[in-house]
């Protein structure tokens, strides 16, 4: 293993659109939902700690090592009631 995380041994598996960063078109609440439900995979995930280590200090823009990338944009005014 040179460099990588053993992606093959992980619960990214069958799931990998879970991780993906934002699709242009996609809404932010899809987004959230994605993200928090790889995020959550990554928890269960054997190779967790190698994973983290491969992407340290990496600007994320895909769900990595249970990490969620940052949000793009400008944040959202909350609506008053």
């Amino acid at each position: 293993m040179t460099g990588q995380a053993r992606r093959d041994q992980g619960p990214v598996i069958d799931r990998s659109a879970l991780f993906d960063e934002t699709a242009v078109d996609e809404e932010p609440d899809d987004v959230d939902f994605r993200h928090h439900h790889a995020a959550q995979l990554c928890a269960t995930c054997p190779v967790l700690d190698r994973c983290s280590e491969w992407s340290e200090g990496t600007k994320l823009h895909m769900v990595t090592a249970g990490r969620t990338p940052a949000k793009s944009g400008r944040p959202r005014r909350a609506v008053e009631p």
